[in-house]
């Protein structure tokens, strides 16, 4: 018998990126994943960011480093404004999956199922 896979969501910033988070976490539980809050461990974590204000892309940041505490050997996917506009910054954190541009749709970088794949290298 498997475990069941668990993810979690944090979602900053506006009613898109609410809506955004929502249609893929739905994603994840028709694949067979189980929801668990933000705070517990979980398999795979999703934060999508904001960047309108200074304050908001440092709760991305912060948000991304809390995950990784909580489980340092878990997928972490960022996506959302800050994850398009300052991919520089983000990436230089190390053990996340980086996904920018549209989540849903023909042009979408994004793919649930990315926890099927091997975790990111971090950088030596």
């Amino acid at each position: 018998m498997t475990e069941t896979k668990t993810f979690a969501v944090i979602t900053l910033g506006c009613k898109l990126n609410y809506a955004e988070s929502a249609t893929i976490a739905r994603d994840f539980l028709r694949q067979g994943y189980e929801r668990v809050n933000p705070s517990k461990k979980a398999d795979v974590y999703l934060i999508n960011t904001c960047s309108v204000t200074e304050h908001a892309d440092k709760k991305s940041r912060q948000a991304i480093r809390k995950v990784l505490r909580i489980n340092p050997s878990a997928y972490v996917v960022v996506t959302g404004c800050s994850a398009q506009l300052r991919p520089e910054t983000l990436g230089s954190i190390p053990a996340f999956v980086h996904c920018s541009g549209p989540i849903q749709g023909p042009d979408s970088r994004c793919d649930t199922r990315f926890a099927e794949r091997e975790r990111i290298a971090e950088p030596e």
